[in-house]
């Protein structure tokens, strides 16, 4: 029998932990149970409205809320662009762990160190440049094509042919995958041409991300599905014949082709890795991750530009009158051809059409996850004075930061595209510094940006120049969950050409 002695030694040293827990951050206020506690961090994480619990904990408890024992969910932009600085000496905490694919392997978000993180980011900018990677636009533009022929073979509404619904919750996906993996190696997954998720990749998408999220909030858990035994049996290999690993294997099927010297002449991506150093091991884990980030927040994207597009009659005409005074918008209507689409010059000339995408994205940022940053030894002092102790978690919490009415307006909740452009430069300006943490600022700019930016820009246009397109179902647009990515389903829209 275990004696009183004992059990009173256990409660007192549980009861000290609890204190010590709660005296970390103590000057901060939160959620009751984030002073001793992770749980309220995954209770947030799988309610499947991250987002909004997130938004909530910064409304009630301020710009710098303590949502952990040892973790501050920050809604201070500025605070956010010292901590993102490329002099800073602030580093990604262990909840980046969870980005890891293959045991062992880090990748260009997953590493932790930042030499090695600065090292990838050297070797692997220019494969995200028109320079090094010429044929980029040429590719997304027959992509776009390919896209805009499956709408009209398949769902387009005409006079005579049966009612059909076309679901962006996977057409989109099967678009960005497809662009992604050709811009990537040279190799388009066919995933338009199938019109089918042939290798049930985003099935597997859909049961990995709420793992990644959770294990994001307990590191802990990384350590044990990297156990031997576990690993082997839920972890994708690029031996599987579907889902992640079949795409796994199709990258390094591709990589292992060009360092031995096959399709040497390619200029791509994956040819600048190597040109500038990356070896075979370190291109195969790259290239892995650039399609499962380069597909999925992309397509998150352009579903949450539409969401709101084709809710604003009004934004839809005056985008139409901003093609026509540029000559853009055909006078005849119907359908047209499907290869005519526009130049990215052509676009970023466009202010409406960068306002209604900028909304969109601020409405409906692509990545809402805790992203967490470790502040260096010394701590931190914050804008308010009071002092960060080293070691503490500074979470991200971009629905907050985007919604935020003394940036945006007491209509920040309002998707208003003219607000980009009536405002004056100092307002722009504000604006724009916190939209710009949606794809990460400094050290961690996202590497994909401007590649992302040129899809949607292409995908839009197209779109506003051709067809009408409204929601099938308005009161339930779309079954939609929230991990800190997006998981959506039933996301469906009636076509028709352009009256």
């Amino acid at each position: 029998m275990i004696s009183l002695a004992v059990i009173a030694t256990f409660i007192a040293l549980f009861l000290y932990w609890i204190v010590k827990r709660r005296a970390f951050l103590a000057e901060f206020s939160g959620p009751s149970l984030a002073a001793w506690s992770e749980i309220w961090m995954i209770r947030a994480s799988v309610s499947q409205k991250q987002h909004l619990m997130l938004w909530r904990c910064s409304q009630n408890y301020g710009p710098y809320a303590r949502i952990g024992p040892k973790t501050l969910l920050i809604s201070d932009p500025e605070y956010l662009y010292e901590v993102n600085s490329v002099r800073g000496s602030f580093t990604r905490s262990l909840a980046y762990n969870a980005f890891r694919l293959e045991v062992g392997r880090n990748n260009v978000l997953s590493s932790r160190d930042e030499d090695r993180h600065m090292y990838l980011r050297t070797k692997m900018a220019g494969g995200y440049t028109r320079r090094e990677n010429p044929g980029l636009e040429g590719s997304i533009d027959g992509h776009v094509t390919r896209l805009l022929d499956l709408l009209n073979e398949k769902y387009l509404r005409r006079k005579g042919m049966p009612f059909r619904t076309v679901d962006f919750s996977k057409t989109l996906g099967y678009f960005t995958l497809d662009v992604i993996t050709e811009i990537a190696f040279g190799r388009s997954a066919g995933y338009l041409e199938a019109n089918a998720d042939k290798f049930d990749f985003f099935t597997n998408v859909q049961a990995f991300v709420p793992v990644m999220s959770l294990t994001a909030v307990v590191p802990s858990l990384v350590k044990i599905t990297e156990i031997s035994w576990i690993n082997k049996r839920l972890a994708p290999k690029s031996s599987d014949a579907v889902g992640i690993g079949k795409i796994m294997g199709l990258a390094k099927e591709a990589v292992e082709e060009r360092f031995t010297g096959k399709h040497a002449d390619r200029l791509d991506m994956l040819a600048s890795f190597k040109r500038h150093g990356l070896t075979q091991s370190e291109a195969e884990t790259e290239a892995i991750f650039q399609i499962l980030a380069g597909t999925d927040t992309t397509a998150t994207a352009l579903r949450g530009i539409m969401l709101y597009l084709t809710s604003s009659a009004a934004v839809v005409t005056r985008l139409r009158a901003e093609f026509a005074k540029h000559d853009l918008l055909p006078s005849t209507v119907g359908v047209l051809p499907t290869g005519e689409v526009l130049s990215n010059e052509q676009l970023v000339n466009l202010p409406y059409l960068s306002a209604c995408i900028k909304e969109g994205l601020r409405l409906h940022p692509p990545a809402t996850g805790y992203l967490e940053k470790q502040v260096p030894p010394g701590g931190s002092t914050l804008p308010d004075g009071r002092h960060i102790p080293e070691g503490t978690g500074l979470a991200y919490n971009a629905w907050g930061i985007m919604r935020s009415r003394a940036v945006f307006g007491e209509d920040a909740d309002i998707y208003r595209p003219e607000r980009w452009l009536d405002e004056d430069a100092d307002k722009v300006r504000a604006m724009t510094r916190s939209w710009e943490l949606g794809f990460s600022t400094g050290k961690w700019r996202c590497l994909g940006k401007d590649i992302a930016y040129m899809e949607i820009n292409k995908v839009v246009a197209e779109f506003v120049r051709r067809y009408d397109i409204v929601l099938a179902d308005p009161g339930k647009p779309w079954d939609c969950t929230n991990w800190g990515l997006w998981l959506v389903r039933d996301y469906n829209f009636v076509i028709s050409p352009r009256e």
